[in-house]
């Protein structure tokens, strides 16, 4: 039983350096991540061309004065409507 968790657990060292490699090795391909790094995500960057949009920018001005709505009444103030002066 001995000599079987041993082999085992030998095999499972193996296949683990096998995978991962020594510490502070350097190879060709970039490191295994379990969690990817959020800092190489796909963004938009700003004065940095974008092919998303028709015309290529990237960054967008934010809509002017958005009002959020639910069914048809204003979620700000409740239904009723005000006039700016």
């Amino acid at each position: 039983m001995l000599r079987g968790f041993l082999v085992i657990f030998l095999l499972c060292a193996i296949a683990i350096l096998a995978v991962f490699g020594f510490r502070g090795q350097t190879g060709t391909q970039p490191p295994t991540e379990v969690f990817p790094d959020m800092v190489r995500q796909m963004k938009v960057r700003a004065q940095a061309p974008l092919d998303f949009f028709a015309d290529g920018r990237g960054p967008r001005l934010p809509v002017a004065a958005p009002i959020t709505t639910t069914l048809g009444r204003c979620a700000i103030t409740g239904g009723r409507v005000f006039r700016w002066k």
